[in-house]
This record gives C-alpha cells, structure tokens and sequence, in this order.
C-alpha cells in the first residue's frame, strides 16, 4: 500500500503518500484490446499473491456452513417481506441454489491469509505498461483479520465479470469466462481454482453484490440496472437451471 504520511484517527483523515498509475477499474475502462484487459486482470491477480504470501495463515478445510447459514436467513427475510431486494423471487431461488451447492465444497482444501476486506478494481493501483509493471498498490484495508482466500478472490473476480466480460462467454455451470480466469491465475499462485473456497465463495458473490442494489435504485438509477442485468445474467451462466 502507499506509504502512510500521517494519520488523525478522531476525524478519519489519512495523509498517504502520491502513487503513479491508475485504479485497476480506470485501466480496463480504457482498455481497447482484449490484451489489456488480460494483462490488468494478471496484475491485479499478481498483487493479492503477494498480499496473501506474506499474511500467509496454512492450508484449511474449507467449512462453507457459516455462509450458507447466513443466506438461508437472507433469504428467509426476503421470502417474510423484512428484507426488500430487487427481483425477489429470483434472488430467492438463487440463494436457494448456492445453498444446496455448500455441502459439495465441505471439507475440500483452501488456503487462508489475511483478508483485504473489499477487494475490488479500485481498490488496486497499477503503475505501467502493461499494467502493474512499475508497481501496484492495494487500498482501503479492513482491519486486520484472517480468512479463507476466496473471500478477496470472489470479490474482485465477480467485480470484473459484472464490469469486463459477456455473459455469453462463460461456459454453464462457471462464473467467468475461461480467458478471465487464466489471466487472473497467471498472476494469482498462491491458490489456484480448485481451492474450495474460491469455487463457493465465487458463488456467494453473486448473492453478496445482488442484496446490495437497492430496489429503488434498480428501478431508477441506470448503472444499478446495468449491474443488476449483469449479475442476473451471470447467476443463469452459473446455474442454468435458473432459466
């Protein structure tokens, strides 16, 4: 991260040194070939090895219970009327699915490090071109904590599938286009697809980006229902049964 010049906690103002480069989000804004794109995603891929590598917390086995509990009461509240989402229906049927999927991953490898906390394209910084080839900087941390990896991979992968990719591209039963994802595994080697709770968590995602549109602003604000089509048609990618 950029180097801290100083800090007033009481008002929340940080003083943090003037990085060169852009977000990750700016650079595959403008991105013109998809080459770029694939070199972005590699570096933003390259960047969370490294922050993973160094808060390095062991190999686990993946517990998907907590998660899965905590949809079931998600959705529950949507199905009573006390948690208002947009499409209701379909996010209910959707969380169904992500449930019923959690005991596959049960028990299966995963690696654990500490947690960014919310991983997305403009939260990383890339400096060069390609992008990242003179530096790379990771932002707005979460205060210190250890997690299964797929927590900050599923975060900023489902970022760059609501953003970058068309949904036509990615294969049944997936979440990205294959391109997307070896680009990104290039980069990311401290864990690969298989980790378990990459392939949950990548799931979960959908569900966690979905219940954060508000209804109105999906009825009102234009970027909520490019996001909202997007997550919709990526959800049907993932579970085809959706349909």
């Amino acid at each position: 991260m950029p180097r801290v010049l100083a800090a007033q906690p009481e008002s929340h103002v940080l003083l943090m040194e003037r990085v060169p480069g852009d977000t990750a989000a700016g650079v595959m804004e403008q991105a013109t070939r998809p080459e770029q794109l694939d070199d972005a995603l590699e570096a933003c891929g390259r960047w969370l090895a490294r922050f993973h590598a160094a808060t390095d917390a062991g190999p686990r086995s993946y517990r998907p219970r907590v998660v899965c509990e905590h949809l079931a009461r998600q959705r529950d509240a949507v199905v009573a009327g006390r948690r208002p989402v947009p499409l209701s229906q379909e996010f209910v049927a959707l969380s169904t699915r992500v449930i019923d999927a959690g005991p596959g991953y049960d028990g299966l490898p995963a690696r654990a490090a500490g947690r960014h906390g919310d991983m997305n394209l403009r939260n990383l910084v890339l400096a060069g071109d390609p992008p990242g080839v003179d530096g790379a900087w990771g932002l707005d941390f979460a205060p210190a904590q250890s997690a299964p990896v797929g927590h900050d991979v599923a975060r900023l992968l489902l970022n760059f599938a609501v953003c970058c990719t068309d949904p036509a591209q990615i294969p049944e039963g997936e979440v990205l286009p294959p391109r997307a994802l070896a680009a990104f595994f290039r980069g990311y080697d401290f864990a690969g697809p298989e980790d378990a709770s990459i392939g949950f968590l990548l799931r979960n995602q959908i569900i966690a980006d979905w219940a954060r549109i508000p209804p109105a602003a999906a009825r009102t604000d234009l970027l909520q229902q490019i996001r909202l089509a997007a997550l919709r048609a990526i959800a049907r990618r993932a579970f085809p049964d959706l349909r």
